[in-house]
């Protein structure tokens, strides 16, 4: 059993791996030992982060993201008492940041970037390899646990989430015919630095992982592209506030604008985008705009 359980956990990490490949996180350092500094405090020894991943913030200038990842994993679908799992996974991982945000391996991940401000954040990632219709980080958000590290900030992602991350990557990348895309850093008036300020980058921010709307930016022959993918479902509420977000983004950059959703049927909504669209003024802005279901690839720009 302790083997089926080990190998159970090694496949987890590398369906995580993967992941944090497609993200651009796949600089990641992997299995790391950090000591346990306050042992008078916590049971463990030695903690183990999955991974680790440093990088300067695109979104706010002078500022470094460590991110450390802890892996949960399960062969069937989440147990029945995920509730309690939760708990002990996020104790456990807030005692990790206690120790790590004293650490030489904080020190050694940061040396080689540029940023006074530093901020550690955790991310559970729990995954389960049967489908599973769990909403787990909807199951979770109101449950109250006492973490012991008062300066932890944790974010969970669960199957939905991790799924809906790839499904539109994996869509963007079935759109355009140039293999290379990136995703889209808005304007957040913290990133204002014109040495250092970029509007795209390979590198998913930690604060769009837990999003259920993702930016990207593609280039081809020329034509610059803003898609926005989202996993609210298609109604013409939501499709205000998506096209809203995409004229405070487009700022005149994009050729064309992409919306995509779930479960956009052209024959029961093109009235309505329609209508949602006209209520808008600046007709040059609406004009670049395409919409499509990101679960149907037989869209293609024209």
């Amino acid at each position: 059993m302790g083997e089926l359980s080990k190998k159970i956990g090694e496949f987890g990490e590398q369906v995580v791996d993967d992941f944090l490949k497609e993200i651009g996180w796949g600089q990641a350092q992997k299995g790391i030992q950090l000591t346990n500094l306050f042992k008078d405090k916590y049971d463990k020894l030695t903690y183990g982060i999955d991974f680790l991943v440093s990088y300067e913030c695109p979104l706010i200038d002078n500022s470094i993201k460590n991110i450390l990842i802890s892996v949960k994993y399960h062969k069937e679908k989440y147990p029945d008492n995920y509730k309690t799992l939760a708990k002990a996974h996020l104790i456990e991982l807030s005692e990790m940041m206690h120790s790590f945000d004293f650490s030489e391996e904080k020190s050694g991940a940061n040396q080689m970037l540029n940023g006074n401000i530093v901020e550690d954040i955790g991310v559970l990632i729990w995954l389960c390899h049967k489908d599973s219709i769990t909403d787990l980080r909807e199951e979770l958000k109101n449950i109250r646990v006492d973490l012991p590290y008062d300066r932890t900030k944790i974010i969970l992602l669960d199957n939905i989430q991790v799924d809906f991350l790839l499904t539109s990557i994996f869509f963007i990348k079935s759109i355009f015919t140039n293999p290379g895309f990136e995703f889209y850093y808005p304007n957040t008036g913290q990133n204002i630095n014109p040495l250092t300020k970029v509007n795209s980058g390979v590198l998913l921010p930690i604060e769009f992982i837990s999003s259920p709307i993702l930016p990207f930016k593609t280039t081809e022959n020329n034509i610059i592209t803003l898609s926005i993918v989202t996993s609210e479902s298609f109604n013409k509420n939501n499709l205000r506030r998506i096209i809203g977000l995409a004229q405070e983004l487009s700022t005149n950059l994009p050729n064309q604008i992409l919306l995509a959703f779930p479960d956009y049927d052209e024959l029961e909504h093109l009235n309505d985008f329609n209508i949602v669209k006209s209520e808008f003024s600046n007709n040059n802005f609406t004009g670049k705009i395409h919409i499509a279901n990101y679960n149907n690839n037989r869209f293609r720009i024209r």
